[in-house]
Order: C-alpha cells, then sequence, then structure tokens
C-alpha cells in the first residue's frame, strides 16, 4: 500500500474584455468568467515515493507544485508555489511531477496547453503501526 497520497487543486479563471457599440456606455468592461477549457484532471501516470529517510524521521507535509502541460500531456515545466516545509519532500514531489503525464486539456474540442497547481501530500500511513 501506497503511503502517500497525491490530490489536486485546480482554479483557473480568465479575465474577459468586452465592449460595447454605443458611445455613451464605457468602451471597455472588465469580468471575471470561467475558462471554457477542460484541464487535464485525468493522470494517466504518476509514480510519487515517500523517501525512506523522511519516513524515518516522520516527516510529513504538503507541497503544491505549479506544472505547465504540453499538447501531448506531457509535463515540460514544475515549480515550488508553496513548500512542504521540508526539502526532501519537495524534491521527491518535483521528481514525481516531472514524470507524470495527463489526458491533455481540450478548448473548443481542440487539444492545448495548460498550467495547474497540483497538492502532492506525503503523510505517514497510521495502519501500520
Amino acid at each position: 500500500m501506497k503511503s502517500a497520497v497525491l490530490s489536486f487543486l485546480v482554479v483557473i479563471c480568465t479575465n474577459a474584455f468586452a465592449s460595447s457599440g454605443r458611445a455613451e456606455q464605457d468602451s471597455t468592461k472588465s469580468a471575471l468568467e470561467c475558462s471554457l477549457v477542460e484541464h487535464p484532471a485525468e493522470v494517466v501516470r504518476y509514480n510519487l515515493t515517500y523517501p525512506d529517510s523522511a519516513k524515518r524521521a516522520r516527516l510529513e507535509g504538503k507541497a503544491y507544485l505549479a506544472l505547465h502541460i504540453d499538447t501531448l500531456g506531457i509535463v515540460t515545466s514544475v515549480s515550488v508555489v508553496k513548500s512542504s516545509g521540508h526539502g526532501i519532500l519537495d524534491t521527491a514531489a518535483v521528481e514525481c511531477a516531472r514524470e507524470m503525464l495527463f489526458k491533455p486539456a481540450m478548448n473548443h474540442g481542440r487539444v492545448v496547453a495548460s498550467d495547474r497547481v497540483s497538492a502532492f501530500k506525503f503523510k505517514k500511513d497510521e495502519s501500520k503501526k
């Protein structure tokens, strides 16, 4: 049984600007609307490894990583947005993210590159006392 948990958080919105054709109205209005992009929520492949030394030291934490996913579903860029508080766990999360494969995002039926923030959670398995 894996003793590490992988979870994802995704929030993506875009700013949209609409203009009216009327001179008496402001020509540019700003609105916040949710994107029509179907995000790459389905992970095809991942291998999150809880480092043995971190397990022995009873380290736990959640690392938030920013991922750029190309049109093939391959992660092409990874950066730590919020540290787990333990460098060894952050490194394990980054290594996992670099090897992940996603079902690509879609926008109006077309495959597109996308960005997301994912949370990688490391928690010791309490059932193995």
